[in-house]
């Protein structure tokens, strides 16, 4: 698609002038619900322009979407009302052939171009102020909306300076491109960042006492949001989610927030932090992952399991010391308890508790103990 296009453009216009003044095209707006994310595609110039023929192209991650999102029909482009692109004359559009096109997996291009002269655009449309191009929407493929959506724009050598400042002539008729051609553009610049309800400046995951996950992250401003969830993998690829913690609504200071992942499976755990609105939009920090080497020591006996008021815990050979935490299934500390010295069998109170699922975990005389509890009083 991208050579086709070349062609067609050098041969319409000729010969091309260029100009190096630097244009942005940035992704905002973006908006993610459980079926399809949401965009628009805004450009912004220091240089105020006419806009005229262009292309862009997009990259996203497949797991998401599915290796081919055009192909498989989970691709819309639109035009809002107000948008460059959607522009008119009286009724006629200003710009229009636009092309939408798989290019390889993962990766999909939009292109337009112009069906009046310069002329026809009574003002210049893109100037330092972002102005949206146009509107994208990209639905999730089966069992996608878990997967972060990576997209980004396509930039390098072979996919930058394909935008062009309109051709003419100045007066208000049909594009004549040959006798009045258009110049390229040869600065583009890409912002991928979005605009999100959080402003995250760290997510961290460490081993805690080779035993324990500690999960911190902090914010430096929060709009409307309403609750974080930690998510865990295995392999990289499935998340599941293992604790919530209450965002702050409306914030301009910086927070910090922490929770423990109580029952880290031996090797790699995979770590995401999902941030989700009071609307329901919701967006993924980066992976982290902290490995665990750590040994199971026998002889640990907790009983009974489901268990009601109290938990007896039996050891067969006398421990020197140790202690004892009970996580909850949000991976918040409930109990802690102390082992005295020389015993081999103690008792942990557990009356104050809801019904639910639990984790013990046990450290003594350097070996570790993690058992999944339930509390069940029916």
């Amino acid at each position: 698609m991208r050579n086709y296009f070349i062609i067609c453009i050098l041969i319409f216009l000729g010969t091309v002038s260029s100009l190096a003044q630097n244009i942005t095209f940035a992704i905002t707006n973006k908006v993610t619900s459980s079926t399809d994310v949401t965009f628009d595609v805004t450009l912004a110039s220091d240089a105020d322009f006419k806009l005229g023929s262009g292309q862009l192209y997009f990259n996203y991650n497949t797991d998401a979407f599915g290796s081919s999102i055009f192909t498989n029909g989970g691709l819309t482009i639109s035009y809002p009302s107000g948008c460059v692109l959607g522009q008119t004359v009286s009724i006629f559009n200003i710009y229009n052939t636009f092309v939408t096109n798989d290019n390889t997996t993962s990766r999909f291009s939009f292109s337009w171009q112009q069906f009046f002269s310069s002329g026809a655009i009574p003002v210049d449309n893109i100037t330092a102020t972002p102005a949206v191009l146009f509107r994208v929407t990209m639905a999730f493929d089966t069992g996608g909306a878990g997967e972060p959506d990576n997209i980004c724009f396509e930039s390098g050598s072979a996919f930058d300076d394909q935008t062009f400042t309109a051709c003419g002539p100045t007066a208000p008729q049909g594009v004549d491109c040959g006798a009045f051609p258009g110049t390229q553009l040869i600065n583009d610049n890409f912002d991928c960042s979005a605009l999100l309800p959080i402003e995250l400046l760290g997510f961290q995951a460490r081993a805690k006492d080779n035993l324990t996950t500690l999960l911190a992250w902090q914010t430096a401003n929060e709009l409307n949001n309403e609750l974080f969830t930690i998510e865990r993998s295995f392999d990289g690829r499935n998340f599941e989610p293992i604790a919530h913690h209450a965002g702050a609504g409306t914030s301009e200071q910086t927070l910090t927030y922490e929770t423990i992942d109580p029952s880290p499976q031996l090797g790699i755990n995979y770590y995401r932090l999902k941030q989700t609105d009071f609307d329901g939009q919701f967006s993924y920090s980066d992976i982290r992952s902290v490995s665990f080497n750590r040994e199971t020591s026998a002889g640990v006996h907790v009983f009974p399991n489901p268990a009601n008021d109290i938990l007896n815990i039996q050891f067969d050979q006398s421990i020197h010391r140790g202690y004892m935490q009970l996580f909850n299934g949000s991976g918040q500390l409930v109990s802690t308890q102390y082992l005295e010295q020389q015993t081999d069998q103690t008792q942990l109170q557990i009356d104050h508790l809801a019904n639910g699922l639990y984790w013990l975990n046990i450290e003594t005389d350097g070996q570790t103990y993690s058992q999944k509890i339930v509390i069940s009083r029916d």
